[in-house]
Order: structure tokens, then C-alpha cells, then sequence
């Protein structure tokens, strides 16, 4: 399987990042696990199948899109540079390493992170104000942020 037909068996461009295609894979497996279908002998085998092809350009992608894609690219079969150091690389193989690189910062990465449990912190702090004059008003607040974090948590693992 090519890239282009992996990236339209998931349903990503073949510009996506790998977080992208890992995002849609999930999805994916979620949507034909065959255990979802256990009542049903004929649509099992047909969410197997389907299973195993999103399994195949998954891997397909993750090849060609991941860290050890930029590596294989300049290296041999022995694991000998395949390029002179000094020799100009051909721009096939500049593209490969920089879309290898991909494009996300630190604050994307830390953003990606489960973000259920910001509003912790914050309760914990209401809570333990009793000093102030508007005790009532944080300790509600306090209370309310422990009461919204499971409802954060089941809305970001619907995603």
C-alpha cells in the first residue's frame, strides 16, 4: 500500500502529522473493532477485514512519517551513510527529513496532554483560602471546579 492510498484509507491528507494519523487511526479502531460487532458473525468479519486494512496504512503512514524514517532515508541496508558527508542531498530526501522533523512546538506538545485535571489546582486553592472575606464565594467555586473535572475528563476521551 502507497502512502496516498494509507492517508485515504484513514481519512487524513498526505500532508497530516503523525499525531493526526494516530488521532484518526484511533478513531478508526474504535469505529470497526470487531468486538463491537460480536452478535453479528457476518458484519465481525467484515470489521475484521476493514480492521486490518486501517491496521496496514496506519503502519504504512507511521513508516514513512516517523523518526526512523528520516534515519532509514540516509542510511544503507548495512547501516552505512548512504550519502558522503559534504555531498548534497537529492530533494527527495531533504523533503523525507524535514516532513520527519514535523511541525509542532513545545506548547503544542503541551497541549496535546490530557488538559481534564487544569481545574485541580485550582479547586485545591479555593478551598484552602479561609482567610478571605469572600470564603463562601471560593469554596463554592472550589467545589464547582471538583464537580466539572469528571465531566472534562468523559468529553476529552470522547474525542
Amino acid at each position: 500500500m502507497d502512502l496516498v492510498r494509507a492517508c485515504a484509507e484513514l481519512g487524513v491528507t498526505p500532508s497530516a502529522s503523525l499525531r493526526e494519523a494516530k488521532r484518526a487511526y484511533k478513531k478508526l479502531v474504535k469505529r470497526w473493532h470487531p468486538d463491537r460487532y460480536a452478535s453479528d458473525t457476518q458484519a465481525q468479519a467484515e470489521a475484521t477485514l476493514r480492521l486490518q486494512r486501517i491496521t496496514e496504512a496506519y503502519q504504512v503512514i507511521v513508516h514513512a512519517l516517523g523518526p526512523a524514517a528520516a534515519v532509514d532515508s540516509v542510511r544503507d541496508r548495512a547501516g552505512a551513510p548512504r550519502y558522503e558527508p559534504g555531498e548534497r542531498l537529492p530533494r527527495e530526501e531533504v523533503e523525507r527529513l524535514v516532513r520527519s522533523l514535523g511541525n509542532d512546538g513545545p506548547l503544542d506538545a503541551f497541549f496535546s496532554q490530557p488538559m481534564w485535571w487544569w481545574p485541580l489546582p485550582f479547586a485545591v486553592v479555593f478551598l484552602l483560602s479561609t482567610r478571605s472575606t469572600a470564603y463562601e464565594w471560593l469554596f463554592a467555586g472550589g467545589v464547582l471546579l471538583i464537580a466539572v473535572t469528571p465531566l472534562l475528563w468523559w468529553l476529552e476521551r470522547r474525542s
